[in-house]
């Protein structure tokens, strides 16, 4: 996928965009999933292409601990798919 980047005149010029689908499409699934009222707490880690990270949270209800707790699975999973 490509993105089409226009200058301020409309015209087309060259830039090196490389989007990510994979990440685009997580990003849009669970927007989803909490406009329908299906998520009670949310956390979220970016890695920019210049290695900068960072995170948000909103655990409004209690959730915390259900949070820290996928993230003991996520942590888990990440490196169970490092070392295949």
């Amino acid at each position: 996928m490509s993105a089409r980047v226009l200058s301020l005149s409309r015209e087309g010029i060259r830039a090196s965009v490389r989007v990510e689908p994979g990440v685009i499409k997580i990003l849009e699934d669970f927007l989803d999933q909490a406009r329908r009222g299906e998520t009670i707490a949310g956390a979220i880690v970016l890695v920019r292409r210049n290695a900068t990270m960072c995170s948000a949270i909103s655990a409004p209800h209690g959730g915390r601990h259900h949070l820290v707790a996928a993230c003991d699975y996520l942590k888990r999973d990440i490196i169970a798919e490092t070392d295949n």
